[in-house]
């Protein structure tokens, strides 16, 4: 493994910490945009008001008692949630692309069943202490490909 100098060392703790994040937020964000999307296909796209204004000119007139500004900025809420989570699973997903290890892709596969290291441990016939090895590696193997998925998508945006 490459050796990190001082500055670049905060930056991949963040990295790992996302990656256990992710691990745990996973499977409920693929529920999340599972039900965003289907909210926001049941309504449909288009907020008509009484004048026949679409969304965009009836963002700028929202107030409190004004119904359809406010739904128009609800769906805009949801629409930009629904777009972060999509990005960040996407991410995630690249990132569990790269991992190639039996164990750790077993271990992958449980803990976003919802598993605990322990139980992982039992059945895989591992003592605790190696089941959280293997864990931390694999923490650190979705860390490195998440990074390396931001740096390309970082370049890709700068050229376009």
């Amino acid at each position: 493994m490459a050796q990190l100098s001082f500055v670049q060392v905060e930056p991949a703790m963040e990295m790992v910490q996302l990656a256990e994040k992710m691990l745990k937020d996973y499977a409920r964000m693929k529920k999340q945009i599972k039900i965003l999307r289907g909210d926001l296909a049941s309504i449909g796209d288009g907020v008509v008001g009484a004048a026949g204004d679409v969304n965009s000119s009836i963002r700028a007139q929202y107030k409190n008692s004004d119904k359809v500004g406010g739904e128009a900025v609800r769906r805009d809420k949801k629409r930009h949630r629904l777009a972060l989570m999509e990005r960040n699973c996407a991410q995630f997903e690249a990132a569990m692309a790269a991992v190639t290890d039996w164990q750790q892709d077993t271990m992958l596969e449980w803990l976003l069943d919802g598993e605990t290291v322990t139980k992982i441990a039992y059945r895989l016939d591992l003592s605790r202490r190696q089941a959280t090895s293997i864990k931390r590696n694999l923490v650190d193997k979705l860390a490195w490909a998440m990074q390396d998925h931001l740096q390309v998508q970082t370049k890709q945006e700068v050229a376009a």
